[in-house]
């Protein structure tokens, strides 16, 4: 505390009553009062490439080890859904941006038919995070006798060539999905494919109550990450 700062306002307070005491108040409350940080309340996403010294090489036929990873943090005041990626409604929701030395490429995942399909997802409480992993592969690799299965859940648009590139990861979700279909038609997808009672008591437990399905809701922000630089090679 200035303690011959303080004396000066005390005998401008002598002088001046009023408008010294406002002073001296003013004076007291910077000196006191904590700095209150404003606090950041939203949805984030970060793609994470892990890698050694060497920048982490991408799209190599030859290489089992493509993996990228997609954390999602919830700060918001709400239980956020996400919908999981083995059916239609959560698959095609994360696209990825390359961006090399002459070009941006879109990657995103081929169009497949669906033999068992209805929605489910995850749950994201406040301060909670969840990592989704992808093999980000490009299906021309299936030709090539790394992984038949690749044909189906690789992914397109990766850019034929070797070169340092820059990655991102973007979330959007179709309008179509941003809250889920009727439990009635819900029942029947689920009926279609399998016939057991308990789980399917199970998928009705995800329905929000009316008391709280204000504070859950269906992620369908598009958000985008931070870019991150790798490799690329074909």
């Amino acid at each position: 505390m200035n303690y011959m700062l303080l004396e000066k306002l005390e005998i401008h307070i002598a002088k001046f009553p009023i408008t010294g005491l406002f002073m001296l108040l003013q004076f007291y409350s910077i000196g006191q009062m904590p700095y209150e940080k404003k606090i950041d309340s939203t949805v984030t996403i970060e793609l994470s490439i892990p890698h050694g010294n060497r920048l982490r090489v991408l799209n190599d036929c030859s290489s089992l080890n493509n993996d990228v990873f997609i954390i999602i943090r919830n700060d918001t005041d709400s239980i956020v859904r996400f919908y999981e990626n083995w059916n239609s409604y959560g698959y095609y929701n994360f696209t990825f941006e390359i961006k090399t030395t002459d070009s941006t490429y879109t990657v995103s995942r081929p169009h497949k038919l669906w033999y068992r399909n209805f929605p489910t997802h995850h749950n994201i409480s406040l301060g909670e995070s969840i990592v989704f992993q992808f093999d980000l592969i490009d299906t021309v690799c299936a030709s090539r006798g790394r992984d038949h299965g690749i044909s189906v859940n690789g992914w397109i648009g990766i850019p034929n060539k070797i070169d340092t590139a820059l990655i991102r990861v973007i979330y959007s979700l179709p309008s179509e999905y941003e809250s889920y279909p009727d439990p009635m038609r819900r029942r029947l997808d689920y009926l279609e494919y399998l016939d057991n009672k308990d789980e399917l008591n199970e998928i009705e437990k995800t329905d929000p109550t009316e008391e709280n399905k204000n504070r859950i809701y269906i992620f369908s922000q598009t958000m985008m990450s931070e870019w991150r630089k790798v490799v690329i090679a074909h």
